[in-house]
């Protein structure tokens, strides 16, 4: 393993053994434009919790609806707002609650949203913390003649990259195409190309969230740890086999 050009000496575990605890927030657009969708996206979220329930994993759910706002303003009646990180089965119940509404203009405020959860989930020492963001349309951000969010994709990843994973899904209808880095400021997806997380489609809201992989990953990856040189220095991290090919490794902050 190497941290530019200095060969450093690591240790090698299961990613099981030392970062089993899993702390997921999912972050819903619950505008109205979802109507058509809100239905698939809240079946694919109780499966989704089922699924950790049932695999024995230590995991939590954390679930913030929004719209312009974080939490969502226009969806009322719902209480609470929000749900701080909970049992599987608390996650089922409070999103058999959620519906779609309002949602005014075009854009939504997902970049609000997770940082909403990140400032305010009971996140728990050691935990992987994975965000899922569901929505069918771009996100607002600052500088887009609104005054929605402050808030550029740039402020999230100085916060989370390196601590979380984000992983997208988006229903049929949204405005952005093409291939990676996703650089347009509205564009969502940027957040997961940088932070390694998976971007899905989805044409009803009905989308399959364990081929996300996040029980896979805890159960068959591995962690090298070691301690790395000077933290202000941009360095590349990578491996080498015994034949000398490289491989990058992704790094992850341990708090």
């Amino acid at each position: 393993m190497f941290e530019g050009t200095v060969e450093k000496g690591f240790v090698l575990n299961k990613e099981s053994t030392v970062r089993n605890v899993l702390d997921i927030s999912i972050i819903l657009d619950t505008t109205g434009s979802m109507g058509g969708a809100i239905n698939g996206a809240k079946e694919s979220i109780i499966n989704f919790a089922q699924s950790l329930k049932d695999s024995g994993l230590d995991a939590k759910i954390g679930i913030i609806p929004f719209d312009d706002y974080a939490p969502a303003q226009d969806m009322t009646g719902v209480d609470p707002k929000w749900l701080d990180l909970a049992s599987p089965e608390e996650a089922q119940a409070y999103t058999t609650k959620l519906y779609a509404a309002g949602g005014g203009d075009g854009p939504e405020n997902p970049y609000d949203a997770l940082m909403y959860s990140w400032d305010n989930m009971s996140w728990r020492k050691g935990s992987q913390r994975i965000f899922i963001v569901i929505t069918d349309i771009n996100a607002h951000y600052k500088g887009d003649g609104t005054s929605y969010t402050s808030l550029l994709k740039s402020d999230l990843l100085a916060k989370m990259g390196g601590y979380a994973t984000i992983h997208t899904v988006f229903v049929s209808g949204y405005r952005h195409s093409g291939d990676a880095p996703y650089s347009d400021p509205d564009d969502i997806r940027e957040l997961s190309y940088k932070t390694g997380g998976i971007i899905l489609y989805t044409s009803s809201g009905s989308v399959d969230l364990t081929t996300l992989g996040i029980k896979e990953y805890v159960l068959n990856s591995y962690v090298l740890i070691y301690k790395p040189g000077d933290p202000s220095l941009p360095v590349k991290v990578y491996i080498k086999d015994m034949q000398g090919r490289e491989g990058s490794v992704p790094v992850v902050k341990f708090e």
